[in-house]
């Protein structure tokens, strides 16, 4: 197994709130599940430098970079983390264009590992480029946050519910673009949310939240069994995760067929 990409042992006091953090991630696509207001922010705004942890320590991609025996703080601008928040946060004045190269300003020539155009092809933003953000949809300039952050050659790219706001189509067009970045950059995420279908949708490891610790974690199957009918899920509805295999797409009427114990069913 290869060394953990973030190793978290540190607490915070916020107000009423403890935040405590014990854990260990893989590099993967990484759910942060939990309710809202469990903790889910905060933990992104810890690991992306904008929250100091009272006690502890935190190492990313084998750097340390929390620790307050130490007194070791990394700045948010030398941790090279991608984060990406719910409204995109683009800059109004710049065209697209001008958004994406930003964060490669003052990026060293050496560490241009991903390509323009190939950010520009998977999200497929080449339309938009010379249009300023008052006149995209709000699909449209999450894409552009999402290019903004890769383009910057993160290790990490962290994701607070950037989706939270589309409705369904949009949300799962980007989510399987999300997945293609994944495979094609080997950047690793960590995207938080509340909704588990979003979850099982994109995860490959999951790590369940509650109250400002995180309580379990692993994939997403052996995880979310432990959610049941807890007050997690919305209305205390208990779901169903069924494991399939997916037999074929057809294109042109927009399903997917799975198998399930040798019975066939078809899905949008």
């Amino acid at each position: 197994m290869s060394d953990p990409l973030v190793q978290a042992n540190c607490s915070t006091r916020l107000g009423n709130f403890n935040l405590e953090l014990h854990f260990a991630l893989q590099p993967s696509f990484a759910a942060l599940f939990g309710p809202s207001g469990c903790g889910k922010t905060s933990t992104l705004k810890l690991l992306a430098g904008l929250l100091r942890p009272d006690h502890g320590k935190v190492s990313i991609a084998g750097q340390t970079v929390i620790d307050t025996e130490q007194r070791i703080f990394v700045p948010p601008e030398a941790r090279e983390i991608g984060l990406v928040f719910q409204d995109g946060r683009l800059f109004p004045h710049l065209t697209v264009l001008e958004n994406l190269v930003f964060g490669r300003k003052n990026l060293a020539a050496a560490k241009h590992r991903i390509a323009f155009d190939n950010v520009v092809e998977v999200l497929r933003i080449s339309p938009f480029l010379n249009r300023k953000p008052r006149s995209l949809s709000g699909g449209e300039i999450q894409r552009i946050a999402i290019g903004r952050a890769l383009l910057a050659a993160p290790k990490l790219l962290l994701m607070d519910e950037p989706l939270a706001a589309l409705d369904i189509p949009a949300r799962l067009e980007i989510l399987s673009e999300l997945r293609s970045i994944y495979r094609e950059f080997d950047i690793p995420i960590i995207y938080v949310s509340h909704d588990i279908g979003t979850v099982m949708n994109i995860a490959s490891q999951v790590l369940l939240m509650q109250q400002g610790k995180i309580v379990r974690s692993g994939p997403p199957g052996e995880v979310l069994q432990h959610v049941g009918s807890s007050a997690l899920l919305p209305g205390h509805k208990v779901r169903n995760f069924i494991e399939a295999t997916v037999v074929g797409h057809d294109q042109s009427a927009c399903t997917t067929r799975i198998a399930i114990n040798g019975m066939h069913l078809l899905l949008p």
